[in-house]
């Protein structure tokens, strides 16, 4: 059977297998190239990376990330700083034209007579206790108390005529409590005979003649310039009173000769000081107002902050007066020791008490602007109505605290007492200060022209013997 090819048998193909596999296994196990490891002096085998030593590009890398790392922190810092400018500004305008809209509000009451009017008594919508905190504090909503009337208060601004008054003239602020009736006596003030109120009795314009009537009318000015310059809580009143009626009366003969008519007619002397102090609750009032419209901003007093964090805030605020310092970061706690008396809330308040639209403070207003210069006494008062508003959140949560003589006057003489030890150990700086705040002040009301300087004499390049002498020639 020569041709025919002998097929492998069983055994010779499993040997051949078996050959084939130990080849295989052979090429796999080859040594691996000397470059890829090797023995040290002590026999451990190193790696080493045929990209040679990496540390250069490396290091390089972290300091490039450090340095955007760095370039980023100061970006959001900037970021931070100018969305902190934006709020605070929108604070201040929101704040102006809430202290505008008080000004309003009061040029429409005053030197106007208003009839009675009843009351309509309403059920409004109950309210949760944040928006009944919330709207006691703004003091523009009425509101449930279940106390009664024991801490109800005046409505602040007091027309030039006919004023309410609290407890002879104290514990008057804002009406948060409650609707009040501010009703006024009928009466124009030009009766040719003066009217004698019974005891108790309200005084009113219509108790006067008519230059009786305007000597009063001046006198209550006058009184408030005196809250303001001379002592926002006097212990005398009634002398205190006459003292500006006196120097009121010295802006006309009439009212020269009314004064004397005064001091020997009891009644009309009385009347006279009556009138004139109801303008001491009226200027309190104001203030209180003001500052308890405006503290929510300036120091962030918000309804989404719990009660512990309102607390925590509150009394850190009120610790060494901090709250009215400059610099003040109230998210940080912080404030300039160096710039005491120079929160911006004392310009708001300042501005917009006495720069404003209404009539009633013209006289402290004139007064600054003769002197270029807001007066101490008056930077006090401020300073203590802030403390006041800010006293009434000290437990977290809005609790009324009137403004009055009880509860202010020792810490007004403080402030003050502040501010005599600044005029004797930084004169300079205590100067400079106060025309500070005067300049800005005025720079943001209508009355820029206030800032311009007044030449003591226009006319004092002009030759009045040449003007004499053209005429005698002709």
């Amino acid at each position: 059977m020569a041709g025919r090819t002998r097929r492998p048998t069983a055994k010779a193909a499993a040997a051949a297998s078996s050959q084939n596999a130990s080849s295989s296994t052979k090429r796999k196990s080859a040594p691996a190239p000397a470059s890829a490891s090797k023995k040290n002096n002590g026999g451990k085998k190193t790696s080493q990376s045929s990209g040679g030593a990496s540390t250069p590009s490396n290091s390089q890398s972290v300091q490039n990330s450090a340095q955007m790392l760095k370039n980023l922190e100061a970006r959001n810092k900037q970021l931070l700083a100018a969305l902190q400018a934006q709020q605070d500004a929108e604070i201040r305008k929101r704040n102006a034209e809430l202290l505008d809209k008080d000004d309003a509000d009061e040029n429409s009451s005053e030197g106007t007579q208003t009839p009675r009017i009843k009351k309509k008594k309403t059920n409004p919508a109950p309210l949760s206790e944040e928006e009944r905190q919330l709207a006691a504090a703004l003091g523009s909503f009425q509101t449930s108390d279940p106390e009664g009337s024991d801490d109800e208060e005046a409505t602040p601004s007091e027309p030039l005529d006919d004023e309410p008054d609290g407890d002879d003239g104290e514990d008057v602020e804002g009406g948060e409590h409650g609707v009040v009736d501010l009703t006024t006596e009928e009466g124009n003030g030009t009766s040719t005979t003066s009217s004698t109120p019974s005891h108790g009795e309200k005084v009113t314009s219509a108790s006067f003649t008519q230059i009786s009537g305007r000597l009063a009318a001046l006198s209550k000015a006058k009184t408030r310039e005196y809250i303001a310059t001379v002592n926002a809580f006097p212990t005398d009143k009634e002398q205190f009173c006459w003292s500006a009626i006196q120097d009121a009366a010295k802006a006309s003969e009439p009212f020269q000769r009314t004064l004397e008519e005064a001091e020997l007619d009891l009644v009309l002397k009385e009347n006279l000081i009556d009138y004139a102090g109801y303008s001491i609750a009226g200027l309190r009032g104001d203030l209180k107002a003001k500052a308890k419209t405006i503290i929510l901003g300036h120091y962030s007093l918000t309804a989404g902050q719990s009660s512990a964090e309102i607390k925590e805030r509150v009394r850190w605020l009120l610790t060494k007066s901090n709250f009215m310092y400059g610099g003040l970061d109230i998210k940080n706690l912080t404030v300039n020791r160096q710039e005491p008396f120079k929160h911006p809330i004392l310009v708001d308040i300042i501005r917009g008490q006495w720069f404003g639209k209404g009539k009633a403070d013209v006289a402290a207003m004139n007064k600054m602007i003769t002197l270029k210069l807001v007066m101490g006494e008056l930077i006090a008062l401020v300073v203590t109505v802030v403390e006041n508003a800010l006293k009434e959140w000290i437990e977290g949560s809005y609790h009324t605290v009137n403004f009055s003589e009880d509860t202010s006057a020792e810490r007004y003489m403080h402030h003050l007492r502040s501010w005599r030890k600044m005029e004797t150990q930084g004169p300079n700086w205590t100067r400079t200060l106060q025309s500070e705040l005067f300049q800005i002040i005025v720079s943001n009301t209508n009355r820029q022209h206030l800032q311009a300087a007044q030449d003591d004499d226009d006319l004092d390049d002009l030759n009045f013997a040449e003007l004499e002498s053209a005429v005698v020639q002709n």
